[in-house]
């Protein structure tokens, strides 16, 4: 992965912007800093800090001739969805969480290092993809366990030495696992992070959870969304400020708005509060091209 620059009045907010760009964590991120801000003057800043950031490299796979599988399943289109107007109605269909089931997340913490010690061999080298994702796949049958819930299956849909997915679905009870506003999802997703760098310390790949399709349902609301209030922004010449988000979310909105003529995206404030703001650059009426 090549190196990105970016700016902020505080490292930490160069960092963000960072996150923003690659759409990733801090976790799997790995920054350079190129310029610490200074300021001038009456406090005012002279100059912003700077850092470089990249994804961490891959591990490179040795003592091994075998390929890496690669397993694709198609995803299935409903054609009977519809995108709801806003973002937040993107997950209103999901349910709810019951208050004796908001532990259960919690406790599932606490499987991390259950999960490490059924893989005595922390320090093997150069583990496979495939064994990676059986960890994971693993890890999720533990948390639906918890959950109590039946008719759920967990597999992966694609495994590289890039990066692994992993497909939970089936059954009635799967907003349980995605939560408001995917909070919960999140934090699933962040707890397999977490068993991958424990049990493969810097070999590591980079795991992706999706649950009930709700992120690639989330996607195509998004770029709806965001292409609706970037037209909106255009023709009154008005930002447009989003809700917070998180990165993945933000990337995905960045990418969708800097599509369109006329329209710069910029991410404030802080996690988990950081948001986006669509930003029109021309005046209403004026067709010349966007900025680079």
């Amino acid at each position: 992965m090549e190196w990105i620059e970016t700016f902020g009045k505080t490292l930490e907010e160069a960092k963000a912007n960072a996150l923003d760009k690659l759409g990733t964590s801090e976790g799997e991120v790995e920054f350079e800093i190129v310029q610490l801000p200074t300021k001038g003057l009456f406090g005012k800043f002279k100059n912003e800090a700077r850092v470089k950031a990249r994804i961490l490299p891959k591990p490179v796979l040795k003592n091994s001739t075998k390929k890496p599988q690669r397993r694709v399943q198609r995803a299935r289109k409903d054609s009977n969805m519809a995108v709801n107007k806003g973002m937040t109605n993107s997950s209103s269909q999901q349910s709810p969480e019951p208050a004796e089931k908001k532990s259960d997340i919690v406790n599932a913490t606490n499987m991390t290092n259950k999960a490490n010690q059924n893989h005595p061999d922390k320090n093997s080298i150069s583990p496979e993809p495939d064994q990676q994702a059986e960890v994971i796949v693993d890890f999720l049958k533990n948390i639906i366990d918890i959950f109590n819930m039946h008719d759920v299956s967990v597999a992966t849909t694609d495994v590289t030495v890039d990066a692994i997915h992993v497909s939970v679905s089936g059954g009635k009870e799967l907003g349980l696992l995605i939560g408001k506003h995917g909070e919960t999802i999140n934090a699933i997703q962040e707890l397999c992070r977490r068993v991958l760098q424990q049990r493969f310390v810097n070999q590591a790949l980079p795991a992706h959870i999706d649950i009930g399709n709700y992120k690639a349902r989330r996607k195509e609301a998004l770029i709806k969304f965001t292409s609706q209030t970037a037209m909106e922004a255009v023709t009154t010449g008005i930002e447009q400020v989003l809700e917070p988000m998180s990165s993945f979310e933000r990337k995905i909105v960045h990418d969708a708005a800097n599509s369109i003529d006329g329209i710069e995206t910029k991410s404030e404030g802080v996690e988990p509060a950081r948001y986006v703001v669509i930003v029109p650059v021309n005046k209403p009426g004026d067709t010349a091209s966007k900025h680079s």
